[in-house]
């Protein structure tokens, strides 16, 4: 690549920068750096349309409908056929802008700015601004990435320019390959989602591998003897003035520009919003002689709002309106100044103001946020607007002291009920403390909040140590609740089955239900530590079973009467591993060998002599004769599964186990279809999680809360515990999808993302659509 103007200016202060004709040269810096750039961008494209092409095939294979899958297919084609010409104009354009950097003047203010200034970008279509905002966050992805890369080779570029430029300005920043290509897309007629799926490979394979590339060039250069050491000191300062904030080592300088550049985003929305909604701000609709104050000026005024006297706006430790609080403030100024000039504050600060006069809205609109916690959260607007005059990255940094303390107070009455107040409850008594604290002492100094952060995060931790402890107690019992009531289910079913196509007496089926169920069950729940337990104990029930049923002829008559003694030992093992009385084994036993005697003396073979009594016996052992089963949860199960047993041949017996017990709703049950509102709440339920929070409205109109404890996987049962770890309710899901239905409970829902990531994410939405219910409500507010 040749360079046509020969406009180098070498900086005598500078050390070692080549003079013009050596930069300039057949093999001067500038060409080689375009040769590293060109070369760089030769292996990283190839890679990008590979990639692209991988992934359109996939996505076409697994799109939701026939149309959108073609859609991605025909695309593919399309770009695997031109996928030469692309690359070519991609690179042609980059080229072009390299070359323009160097011949070029630099832009003025107005040419930086484009022709969509005051926020008129988000008058566009809406097809238009996603676009737009898809490349732009690709911009800032990159610029954030590889601050410590490009303020160095801005610095370098600059050199050899011989002027000073903002490193936006590179002819290969991140927005340099992001607009290129943005306007080589354009020139291709496709769909916006298209669009948006190739951008976001683009910003894979091209932007995220970038920063190679910058070192490469950042160190040709220094060996080249341009700038060849850039003392960090500077470039700290540089970042820490841009952003307000004092200097810091390691990677601050560049976390301090992306936060900068992060909050002039924000004010760009809200010119857009204003411009759509009609307004102007106050600082340019103010009088030509007004005087703007500065920002220390502005949280000096503040001071005097955040503990308010009676008439000052927030007396009532309400939000105040963004325009009151402005108002108020440029009022406190004159009155302080002691003259009558009229003030208007800054623009930085009236956009402040406004935007966290917004996140508040969301605070006092947000049903996540249990309603004794919001009205103190809502005390700390003056305090949070101080902070974000301060320290922009409190827009930007998720982990900035002050939004962590709003998110860990807000988390901390998760669970607290509309009805609990300071009196009875300690978490209510610690957010009042450290609300109190923040209004008393907070006037400059931000590392308040991180203390305080750290105070309240060790009471917390306190607090879940101890409700830990019950919760998990709480559940030990359910779940050992639930494994004896199915091991008693699967009881009743066995017991039952065999039992349905069989004459058996009375004494007999009392026994199996109210004694040897026992042993059964007992061996049901050691089935993992005692091996074959299990099928031993049916393998002895379905033997005692052959032998009280009478024998049909001689020959098995007599094998009979062998087991019986086999038999009866092994029952009156399980007997007593259960633990029953000696003299109540013996007189079961008696029991059944009654049992054996009336099945021997059956008709079909009955002893000579004992008629008399045979008839006796079959009188008291009558099949007919009522059998009382003494447990009831057994008993239960036992009218359930027989409801079953007309159609039991095709019933699965797990099936046939489980029954109705899961608590779904059975679309082929009587009486039970399951309509499209049922199918949406049964869906909410399905997908609830241990740990997710619900809000439940009682019978007299308390409200409560109360955190998914546990979800059986087997029934399904769901158990729910206060903050305290205590268990409050026990629901099927059946009893809680009507709950849902009839607006006696709702699931708190993204009640583990952070407050402030709502709120900023409320806030941004609404600064993209001013005319959206949210936003319309913020700007009455």
């Amino acid at each position: 690549m040749t360079i046509r103007n020969n406009k180098i200016i070498a900086f005598e202060a500078q050390q070692a920068t080549p003079k013009p004709g050596d930069a300039r040269g057949e093999n001067g810096v500038i060409d080689e750096c375009w040769s590293l750039i060109s070369e760089r961008m030769g292996e990283l494209l190839p890679l990008f349309f590979s990639r692209l092409d991988d992934d359109l095939f996939k996505v076409s294979e697994k799109a939701e409908t026939n149309a959108l899958g073609t859609m991605f297919f025909e695309v593919m084609r399309y770009i695997r056929k031109e996928r030469s010409s692309i690359q070519s104009q991609y690179m042609e354009a980059i080229s072009r802008k390299y070359e323009d950097y160097w011949n070029e003047p630099m832009p003025t203010q107005a040419e930086k700015q484009g022709l969509l200034g005051e926020g008129e970008f988000l008058l566009m279509e809406d097809a238009v601004l996603e676009e737009s905002l898809a490349v732009n966050g690709m911009i800032e992805k990159g610029n954030n990435l590889y601050q410590t890369e490009l303020f160095p080779l801005n610095q370098r570029f600059c050199a050899l320019l011989g002027e000073e430029r903002d490193y936006g300005t590179l002819p290969i920043s991140p927005e340099a390959l992001c607009k290129q290509f943005e306007a080589v897309l354009q020139a291709l007629s496709m769909e916006l989602k298209v669009k948006l799926f190739i951008y976001k490979i683009f910003d894979r394979q091209i932007v995220c591998n970038f920063g190679p590339v910058y070192h490469e060039i950042n160190a040709h250069l220094a060996a080249k003897g341009v700038l060849p050491s850039i003392t960090r000191a500077s470039k700290r300062q540089n970042a820490a003035d841009a952003a307000g904030q004092p200097a810091g080592g390691g990677n601050e300088e560049a976390d301090a520009v992306a936060y900068l550049e992060a909050f002039r985003s924000m004010q760009s929305l809200m010119d857009g919003w204003r411009s759509q909604l009609g307004t102007v701000p106050a600082s340019s609709a103010a009088m030509a002689d007004a005087i703007i104050v500065d920002s220390k000026e502005v949280v000096g005024a503040l001071n005097a709002l955040q503990l308010p006297a009676d008439g000052a706006p927030g007396a009532g430790g309400q939000p105040v309106s963004p325009e009151s609080l402005k108002q108020y403030v440029a009022l406190q100024l004159g009155k302080l100044k002691g003259d009558n000039k009229n003030r208007a504050l800054g623009r930085p600060e009236e956009d402040i103001i406004d935007m966290v006069g917004m996140i508040f809205d969301f605070i006092l609109d947000d049903k996540n946020l249990s309603l004794p916690i919001k009205g103190l959260i809502a005390r700390l607007q003056i305090p949070v607007i101080k902070v974000a005059i301060l320290d922009k990255s409190f827009f930007a940094k998720k982990n900035h002291p002050a939004r962590a303390l709003l998110n860990a107070l807000a988390q901390a009455g998760i669970g607290l009920g509309a009805a609990e107040t300071d009196a009875d409850n300690p978490i209510i008594r610690k957010v009042e403390e450290i609300v109190g604290r923040v209004l008393q002492e907070f006037d400059q100094e931000v590392g308040l909040f991180e203390t305080l952060l750290e105070e309240l995060n060790a009471f917390m931790d306190k607090d879940s140590q101890r409700s830990k402890v019950a919760e998990d107690r709480t559940r030990q019992v359910t779940q050992s609740k639930e494994k004896v009531w199915l091991a008693k289910k699967a009881v009743a079913s066995e017991i039952t089955l065999r039992l349905q196509s069989r004459e058996t007496s009375a004494a007999f089926r009392s026994f199996l239900y109210n004694d040897w169920k026992d042993v059964l069950v007992l061996a049901y729940l050691r089935q993992d530590k005692m091996d074959g337990e299990w099928e031993r104990s049916l393998e002895i029930m379905d033997k005692l079973m052959w032998s009280v049923t009478p024998p049909t002829n001689p020959r098995e008559r007599q094998e009979v009467i062998r087991a019986i003694p086999g038999l009866l030992k092994s029952i009156k093992e399980g007997l007593e591993s259960i633990s029953l009385d000696p003299h109540q084994i013996a007189a079961l036993l008696k029991d059944l060998e009654v049992c054996h005697m009336s099945a021997l003396r059956s008709p079909a073979s009955p002893r000579q002599g004992h008629e008399a009594d045979y008839a006796k016996d079959a009188a008291r052992l009558s099949p007919t004769s009522e059998v009382n089963i003494k447990d009831a949860e057994l008993a239960e199960a036992i009218l359930e599964i027989k409801s079953h047993l007309p159609d039991i041949a095709n019933i699965d017996i797990e099936e046939v186990i489980m029954g109705d017990v899961m608590g779904k709703t059975r679309a082929d049950a009587p009486g039970q279809k399951t309509d499209y509102a049922q199918g949406v709440f049964l869906e909410v339920v399905n997908r609830l999680n241990v740990g997710d929070w619900m809000e439940f409205t009682e019978g007299d109109g308390r409200i409560c809360r109360a955190k998914l404890s546990w979800k059986s996987p087997a029934t399904s049962l769901c158990v729910f515990v206060n903050r305290r770890g205590v268990k409050v309710m026990e629901l099927k899901v059946n009893e809680l999808v009507a709950r849902l239905r009839e607006g006696k409970a709702r699931v708190i829902e993204d009640a583990g993302t952070p407050l402030m990531d709502r709120a900023l994410s409320f806030l941004t939405q609404s600064l993209k659509n001013p005319f959206s219910k949210t936003a319309e409500s913020a700007m009455s507010a």
